[in-house]
This record gives C-alpha cells, sequence and structure tokens, in this order.
C-alpha cells in the first residue's frame, strides 16, 4: 500500500482515476495508492520490457484484465527464452473503493 500524500499520484487518487501506469523504471510494482481522504487507485508499474541493462527485475510486461467491478493483473516475466507468468494480482471496486482481493 502506497500512500499518495503530497505526491503527485494525490492528484489522480482524487480525480477518481482507477489505474495509473507507469514504466520505464526496471522493476515492476503493482498494489494500491490510497490519497489523503482514503480514495484509493490502483498502481501498475511495469519493469522494461526488452532491455539490455537489466536492474533488479527480468524484463518483463503486465496483461491487465478489466471486467468491472474487477481488475486482474498478471505480470510477466522473461526467463531468457520466453515470457511466463511471475505474479497475479485482483481487485476488486467496492462503493467506490478498490481492495486488494486475496486468494
Amino acid at each position: 500500500h502506497t500512500h499518495a500524500f503530497g505526491h503527485p499520484f494525490e492528484s489522480l487518487v482524487r480525480r477518481d482515476i482507477d489505474l495509473i501506469l507507469t514504466g520505464h523504471v526496471h522493476h515492476a510494482h503493482v498494489g494500491l495508492v490510497t490519497g489523503p481522504d482514503n480514495a484509493t487507485s490502483i498502481l501498475i508499474q511495469a519493469t522494461t520490457a526488452c532491455s539490455t541493462r537489466l536492474r533488479a527485475d527480468a524484463n518483463g510486461y503486465g496483461l491487465i484484465h478489466i471486467d468491472m467491478p474487477h481488475i486482474d493483473v498478471a505480470l510477466q516475466g522473461w526467463s531468457g527464452e520466453a515470457f511466463h507468468p511471475i505474479a497475479r494480482f485482483r481487485f476488486e471496486k467496492r462503493q467506490n473503493e478498490w481492495r486488494e482481493l486475496h486468494p
């Protein structure tokens, strides 16, 4: 969970943005961003898909499936031969607030 107080994400959360998509940081992250009024958005931060300058994470990308009130995210990572699933996330929007569902 990331708190957006004083961060540029705060303005996005306040505008009822459901998804914040970022990339080019060489590190994958998926989670909720909470604004000062407890409003939430889903942050999906992708790693790089095809860089030779690798950092902590392998090359990869995120598959996003939207079927409101649910959003599913599947992170895919490169093994050297093919992309494969490395993490899955499921979110549900209830009463205008996003929550992560755990299996």
